[in-house]
């Protein structure tokens, strides 16, 4: 799988180097920069835009998904898939590349994985963690970067972005209010919109699940993240 990851990469013009995170902070590093990069500005220009190359990387499989589900497909969830996929993590609910049939809706399958855990009011979500903000069709799904208790900043996909384009575009870091109520934890978006962040995959446990498995491949980030990647932290 990572051989057909490393073509589909350099048929971009993007090319992957292997690593070996070994520690939880080394994983959850691994899972930062792989959000960072393809939430990154596009290098042709400068800002983030809806189809460049490293877009294309990243969604390289939305046609098949979008044209199973229709309006029940949401973009959002991608860079959550993707990240795992680059991680190597070769669990069945993730939509790696390869599937030969297409899978279910890539939300559903994040939120409703065996894997996914409900958000109770005193957890506290750690970097590379994947959060699922619901409800139900209106459910959400970004990656956390960071998590001070009232306030949650998280790297967004398609339509969650806050930089928008036709279809979505990646976006850098969202801030999101965040509070203690209903016996679980809520955000708060820039228009006053409450939502409930209902479930979460812990990257790191899934990096040890995967291993005890044997569900683990290669792990690949792109090659510009490589010098030093140990030390960005």
């Amino acid at each position: 799988m990572s051989q057909e990851l490393i073509d589909q990469a350099r048929a971009k013009g993007i090319k992957l180097k292997a690593v070996e995170p070994q520690t939880q902070m080394e994983v959850r590093l691994v899972a930062s920069l792989l959000c960072d990069w393809a939430t990154g500005p596009n290098p042709e220009v400068g800002v983030p835009t809806f189809g460049s190359k490293r877009h294309e990387f990243v969604t390289k499989d939305m046609l098949v998904w979008a044209k199973r589900w229709g309006k029940g497909f949401s973009s959002c969830a991608y860079l959550g898939h993707w990240m795992l996929e680059m991680m190597g993590l070769r669990f069945p609910f993730v939509g790696r590349s390869g599937h030969q049939d297409a899978p279910s809706n890539p939300v559903s399958r994040l939120a409703f994985s065996e894997y996914a855990e409900n958000v109770d009011e005193d957890d506290t979500l750690a970097l590379g963690d994947i959060l699922i903000l619901g409800p139900g069709g209106n459910a959400h799904v970004c990656v956390v970067a960071f998590d001070f208790g009232d306030e949650i900043q998280t790297w967004d996909y398609g339509q969650g972005s806050p930089f928008e384009g036709p279809g979505g575009v990646d976006g850098r870091l969202r801030v999101r209010d965040a509070e203690a109520a209903h016996g679980g934890r809520w955000t708060e978006d820039e228009n006053g919109r409450k939502r409930a962040m209902l479930r979460f995959l812990d990257i790191w446990e899934l990096w040890g699940m995967a291993e005890q498995l044997e569900l683990r491949d290669e792990c690949l980030i792109p090659e510009e993240c490589y010098p030093n990647w140990r030390d960005r932290q």
